[in-house]
């Protein structure tokens, strides 16, 4: 059974919010539980730095404070001053805390740095039992918060929860590091307390920088994910009547994702089967990516395409033993630059591996004279006898079919 309630869709604002609440409050009662406990404890064993560090622990009580003001600016709704919601609040969160436990780790590395200069011997103050019991008792509160904490991270995807397990994390290791020193130094090994202060800082700091690193890159507007765009290119493309996909945009406001594209299609496409390949081109790409989609559909342009290409490479395929016809051939121009798609027809016999060669073959002898342009070659088998090929129907013999040009 999980320990986490469910509060419902996680991408909502408020539902986002509500978990935040339950990860801060469980934060607060176990940090101020903790605190009273250490401070009781000082005051019976007559301990000033005991009393010292449970009052220190109240101040964790902080962190826990800005997750919830921070969430909760987040969940507010949209306004006509913010029409994408206030989402990036999350991210400023997860900045500040971020900066905070950078903060500790950097006093940490300091203090470390310190005490290799200037070596003091490590003393417990009181009975040795007593201390030993409140370190051990702190390390298990603090660590099965941390757990917590990165549990409901996960759970809803939030750097700023994550953010604040990580200030759980760095008060558990704190106290694993000082055990360890202290027991290391019974041993003989007097290095070991500014050692060990050093190694704690740094796997404090690591996590404080990627969360800084991470959260400054969202608000700045960090662009797509390679490989993801590659992908939501591809399930794009993926659709019927779509012949090119470019301009992939992700624009990421914190609880809310709108993902941009452009499409090209035949321009003698009707208004309506435009319309209906944005909507196919939407639901692939929300496959890919939860997000709100928006389809550009473009035209396939006839301005400043080159004849000459189309023509060496009707000349190609016309030349080429193996291909009986071909159809439904389009151009992409850039410049200099572009792609033509056509369907090839071609014996029924033909396997794999000779039709992977043929697509090489025709792409290599296309761009030995256009070295900027590239050829999609889709391999038909024919359908039908015919005297010309012996085998089947090469489409009615040699013309295109469906052209774009």
């Amino acid at each position: 059974m999980s320990i986490i309630p469910h509060y419902g869709d996680s991408r909502e604002p408020a539902v986002r919010a509500k978990y935040a609440y339950l990860e801060a409050g469980v934060s607060i009662v176990g940090n101020i539980l903790l605190a009273v406990f250490k401070i009781a404890v000082g005051l019976l064993v007559n301990s000033l730095s005991i009393v010292a560090d449970g009052v220190h622990t109240v101040s964790d009580v902080g962190t826990s404070i800005l997750l919830v003001v921070g969430m909760t600016a987040a969940k507010k709704e949209p306004d006509e001053g913010h029409p994408f919601g206030h989402g990036r609040y999350e991210y400023i969160t997860t900045l500040l805390l971020s900066l905070m436990l950078l903060a500790t780790g950097v006093l940490l590395l300091y203090s470390g740095a310190l005490k290799f200069i200037h070596p003091q011997p490590v003393m417990l103050e009181g009975n040795r039992v007593v201390v030993f019991s409140i370190l051990l008792v702190g390390l298990a509160v603090k660590e099965a918060m941390a757990r917590f904490s990165f549990k409901i991270g996960r759970h809803i995807h939030s750097s700023a929860v994550e953010a604040d397990a990580w200030h759980h994390r760095s008060d558990a290791l704190t106290t694993v590091g000082v055990l360890a020193a202290i027991l290391l130094v019974d041993a003989g090994y007097e290095i070991a307390d500014p050692v060990m202060g050093v190694v704690i800082s740094l796997v404090i700091i690591y996590p404080s920088l990627r969360l800084a690193r991470g959260s400054i890159d969202l608000l700045v507007g960090r662009g797509s994910d390679r490989e993801k765009a590659a992908e939501i290119k591809r399930a794009a493309e993926g659709v019927e009547g779509v012949l090119d996909a470019h301009d992939v945009y992700v624009h990421d406001y914190g609880n809310r994702r709108i993902l941009s594209i452009h499409v090209t299609v035949d321009g003698r496409t009707t208004t309506r089967a435009s319309h209906r390949i944005a909507d196919e081109v939407e639901r692939a790409v929300r496959n890919v990516l939860d997000a709100e989609v928006i389809v550009h559909i473009e035209p396939s342009s006839e301005s400043g395409c080159s004849r000459e290409v189309e023509r060496a490479l009707v000349s190609i395929l016309k030349e080429h033993p193996k291909i009986m016809s071909y159809h439904t051939l389009n151009r992409f121009d850039e410049g200099e630059r572009g792609h033509i798609t056509v369907h090839a027809v071609v014996a029924s016999d033909m396997d794999v591996g000779e039709a992977h060669a043929l697509t090489h073959e025709v792409n290599d002898a296309l761009r030995e004279r256009f070295p900027g342009y590239r050829v999609d070659l889709h391999i038909e088998p024919c359908e039908k006898a015919c005297d010309d090929c012996g085998t089947e129907d090469c489409e009615g013999g040699w013309g295109e079919k469906e052209g774009q040009g």
